[in-house]
């Protein structure tokens, strides 16, 4: 949502610098990716893309980490339920597509691919990091309290800030430490 890859190439870097390997994607449809994104795509081209970073044999495939925002969590964690990270962060995730669609009254029924993340989540048994923002105007208030209810390992933190703006230089800080602090504990040898 009015994001493109490259707002996300500081997060990239710092990461690549801390010894990661690090594969950003753009969905289809979104960003300057052409086609159509309906679910079952999303989540091929995900899959997709998880295979060919695993096999390069730099990369270690037992400690693979997903890092998602918006509806890209929704993606990951279908992808998830199907070939299992070792962690996983989720940056504003919504619950359900289509009560996020409801909000801008369009009925859910009209949602051909609702992204069920609150049935995905339930199903995986890994360690997930949920951050959610105060004042998103997008994803309802209670999709990131109710995906951490519904998670089996998961932990919940909350930002002051928009659906893609955080309030302050120390909202981001603390943000990106949390995320390193939750994705080092896990993934480092």
């Amino acid at each position: 949502n009015a994001e493109l890859i490259d707002d996300w190439y500081g997060f990239a870097r710092s990461h690549a610098e801390r010894g990661y390997a690090v594969l950003m994607a753009e969905y289809r449809d979104y960003g300057r990716s052409g086609g159509s994104p309906p679910q079952e795509a999303l989540v091929e081209d995900a899959a997709y893309f998880l295979e060919q970073a695993k096999a390069d044999h730099r990369i270690d495939g037992d400690r693979v980490g997903f890092v998602g925002m918006s509806i890209g969590t929704s993606v990951l964690a279908q992808l998830a339920v199907q070939d299992r990270p070792k962690a996983m962060v989720m940056i504003v995730p919504p619950a359900r597509l289509d009560t996020v669609f409801w909000q801008f009254a369009a009925p859910p029924f009209l949602m051909r691919h609702p992204f069920r993340t609150d049935l995905a989540i339930q199903e995986l048994d890994l360690p997930v990091l949920i951050l959610s923002n105060s004042r998103d105007g997008i994803i309802p208030q209670g999709d990131g309290p109710l995906l951490h209810e519904l998670a089996p390992d998961s932990t919940y933190m909350e930002f002051d800030g928009t659906h893609n703006v955080l309030g302050s230089e120390a909202e981001y800080r603390r943000r990106n430490d949390a995320i390193e602090s939750f994705l080092d504990e896990r993934l480092q040898p």
